[in-house]
């Protein structure tokens, strides 16, 4: 049985990762070829508009494969059993790249073969996990084997995506994990929007307040434990005005002794806001008003694109300094080996990882990733107004 570990406790609350220092309590088959790095993704409503001119460019994310995985399997299992001397005993950014982590020398291969080929090496992550490279549609078709077309994708306009699996070259294969061949957007906010919910304790639109959720859920910081000391980290597309927090936490009298930063991933504009902002509220909100003594780190990505959210991941794992990571987003359920790593990685640094997965149940007809991932914790909302009940309202 697999564990996921945290360097310290956490408490899920509407899908949101709270760090606290006290107690408190499937994807898509992996390619049989190892030489398939890239299947093609099923996302919805996607439009094909033909094969991609032979001169456009790509963006290509290619992600290196662990070594000595069986070992690094059998650590993670151990860090999860308490009858184990290894439980609990989590590792260093720079511990787990000298013990599994790709080499110099690997990377420097991968890097020269690109090279030679005649792509651009835009750069190497710190833990040499993520190669980011940029090249013509028809040198990244004939490198991996593969048709790169254009698609529309409804409101997020334009956009590409390889139409067959994507093949290693033979000479780099045994070093390559996974790579990215397009720039959908796979996923979006997953908590449903309500104005209101009923309860003896609530703010001017009738939501609950921290204190009644705190009082009503046991929390620690109730009782002496503020999280002062740790952090949660939280990716998102969209910030969220500094006035904004500053009025909440005035209104409900949190008194706030962490520090909230922003950290710009792949070029995101700090203090940038969409359509999105309302969740990045929420999450930042709920998390620091439970945890007032925590730092909050908000990860901003310009979109909710597989690459943008795989360099947050593994950004967010290298940093090391937030023992959990909140998504509140999600979409259709597809494979993701770049995200993958970055998880196994982080759980054996103690980090754990909470994803949404939606308000509806199985009415939504959908298993969402990145909740599906195995090494996420995903949490959900629920609404019922059965007759035995007090009608409730919830959401993630």
């Amino acid at each position: 049985m697999d564990f996921i570990t945290t360097r310290n406790r956490i408490v899920p609350v509407l899908g949101l990762a709270v760090i606290l220092g006290a107690p408190c309590r499937g994807q898509t088959a992996v390619p049989v070829d190892r030489s398939v790095v890239a299947d093609v993704l099923r996302i919805p409503n996607i439009q094909d508009l033909g094969r991609r001119q032979a001169g456009e460019l790509v963006d290509v994310l290619i992600t290196l494969r662990f070594n000595h995985e069986t070992e690094l399997d059998r650590l993670l299992r151990e860090q999860g059993d308490p009858n184990s001397p290894n439980y609990h005993e989590f590792l260093t950014p720079a511990q787990f790249a000298d013990r599994f982590g790709p080499t110099a020398e690997q990377a420097d291969t991968v890097v020269a073969e690109l090279n030679r080929a005649g792509f651009q090496v835009a750069s190497v992550s710190t833990n040499r996990l993520i190669i980011h490279a940029t090249a013509s549609s028809i040198i990244a078709e004939n490198f991996f084997q593969t048709e790169i077309h254009s698609v529309s994708q409804g409101i997020h306009g334009r956009r590409y995506m390889n139409v067959t699996p994507a093949i290693s070259p033979d000479r780099i294969a045994p070093l390559i994990k996974g790579i990215r061949l397009d720039n959908l957007i796979v996923a979006h906010k997953l908590s449903q929007s309500i104005d209101a919910i009923n309860g003896p304790i609530t703010g001017p639109d009738g939501g609950y307040t921290p204190v009644a959720v705190a009082d009503s859920f046991y929390f620690p910081v109730q009782h002496g434990y503020d999280g002062t000391g740790h952090a949660a980290g939280v990716i998102i597309d969209s910030d969220v005005a500094q006035t904004d927090l500053t009025n909440f936490f005035s209104y409900f009298s949190i008194h706030r002794t962490g520090s909230i930063i922003r950290r710009s991933v792949d070029g995101a504009v700090i203090g940038s806001t969409n359509s999105d902002n309302d969740e990045t509220a929420l999450d930042v909100e709920t998390i620091a008003s439970l945890a007032p003594g925590a730092k909050v780190v908000i990860y901003l990505i310009p979109e909710l694109s597989d690459q943008a959210i795989d360099d947050a991941i593994n950004r967010a794992v290298s940093d090391n300094d937030c023992e959990a990571i909140n998504m509140s987003f999600g979409g259709n359920e597809y494979q993701d080996t770049t995200f993958e790593a970055a998880v196994r990685q982080g759980n054996a640094q103690g980090v754990t990882f909470v994803a949404s997965s939606g308000d509806s149940g199985s009415n939504e007809g959908i298993v969402s990733t990145p909740a599906a991932e195995p090494r996420v914790l995903a949490v959900g909302g629920t609404s019922d107004t059965s007759v035995e009940v007090r009608p409730l309202l919830a959401h993630s």
